[in-house]
């Protein structure tokens, strides 16, 4: 859930530009379970009132649970993302790996959290959320990049702004 703050202004964005996003919730990890007192309904229903309230049609919402691997591929072969955004390249206690491995992957780091020896991706592109991360990934084969506080742009979709914090007036994600 930590990675949807991250990950929901993104999508919002490809929405805004007219891409159809397909958007999974995927509880495949033993422990650590970030989805575990979720349900697939109210996730979805979730994603669908940020998009009424950003008047924008409702995508494609799937959740894929503990032993979904091989609904979640089949899904995947049908949708045939040509990119798939993600957060977490790596992970300690996975139960099955989301399949990934015919679209390009954007990874969205935290930090200095994803190298090619530990990823369970490929990465083609890489997205940091602080400028001092780039030198951490610059000898990978991967170009990182670093638009601004990505996991803070999700306040540009709020109804009412919040003002007990700041935003940088650095380069920022937009649409």
């Amino acid at each position: 859930m930590t990675q949807l703050q991250d990950l929901l202004p993104v999508y919002l964005c490809f929405k805004k530009k007219n891409y159809n996003p397909w958007i999974c919730f995927l509880d495949c990890l033993e422990r650590k379970r970030q989805l575990h007192y979720y349900e697939g309904q109210e996730l979805k229903s979730f994603i669908e009132d940020v998009c009424e309230k950003n008047n924008l049609s409702p995508p494609e919402v799937d959740y894929f649970g503990q032993s979904d691997q091989g609904k979640f591929e089949k899904k995947y072969s049908q949708q045939a993302p040509d990119v798939v955004v993600l957060q977490g390249c790596s992970h300690k206690y996975i139960r099955w790996i989301p399949k990934a491995s015919d679209s390009k992957v954007i990874n969205m780091s935290y930090h200095f959290d994803v190298n090619e020896k530990s990823s369970l991706y490929k990465i083609d592109y890489n997205i940091v959320t602080q400028e001092k991360y780039l030198d951490l990934y610059k000898d990978f084969r991967f170009e990182s990049r670093y638009f601004g506080d990505v996991k803070m742009d999700h306040c540009h979709y709020l109804e009412t702004p919040t003002s007990n914090f700041s935003i940088p007036n650095k380069e920022r994600f937009y649409c």
